[in-house]
């Protein structure tokens, strides 16, 4: 979509793909942040394992590593493929691999879920910024891209927030972040 078709779209679809857009900052913060306020319930959940603390340790960080591993190839697979195609399939993993996390699952599905949640994570980063480039120029780019930044930033602490409250209930909150983004992807595919 050119810069043109962009601003062929409805205002409503243009509100729409803004929205999405813009918030897969917030949803790559979420993956980062929703494991850490239950660290401690996994620890005691994963201690028959081993060390629990550095089992917890682990999969927290997990998403970590391959966001950093990741991002680079996300962006390769984008330039190779169309960007849309990339922005709806991450979308659609990150949803599954974060709403698996609910389930009673052992540890390794348990990494292999938030090896996923990471590479998706990239994947709609990477790719939102590339749809933002190719329909927007100018400053009016640069705002976007820097309100992308602002809502991760926001998304993260809102996430760290609420994944704190349920942390005394439940560790596998983080399947809330799957569900969010399922529903986020159904409300606005035709958008993009």
């Amino acid at each position: 979509m050119m810069q043109s078709e962009a601003n062929a779209l409805s205002a409503s679809r243009r509100v729409l793909m803004l929205v999405a857009l813009l918030s897969t900052g917030a949803l790559a913060a979420a993956a980062q942040m929703t494991m850490i306020p239950s660290m401690t319930g996994m620890a005691a959940e994963f201690a028959d394992w081993g060390d629990g603390v550095l089992i917890a340790q682990i999969v927290t960080t997990t998403a970590f590593v391959t966001m950093t591993v990741g991002a680079p190839l996300m962006g390769w697979v984008a330039s190779r493929l169309d960007n849309r195609t990339v922005f709806f399939t991450s979308a659609f993993v990150y949803a599954v691999a974060g709403s698996v996390g609910a389930l009673k699952i052992d540890l390794p599905v348990l990494l292999v879920t938030r090896l996923a949640v990471g590479l998706s994570s990239v994947g709609l980063s990477t790719t939102s910024i590339a749809i933002v480039r190719l329909n927007w120029t100018g400053e009016r780019r640069d705002r976007l891209i820097g309100l992308g930044s602002t809502f991760g930033g926001g998304g993260g602490l809102v996430s760290l927030i609420v994944a704190g409250q349920l942390a005394g209930t439940i560790f596998r909150n983080q399947a809330i972040q799957g569900l969010s983004t399922h529903t986020q992807c159904t409300h606005t595919q035709s958008s993009i």
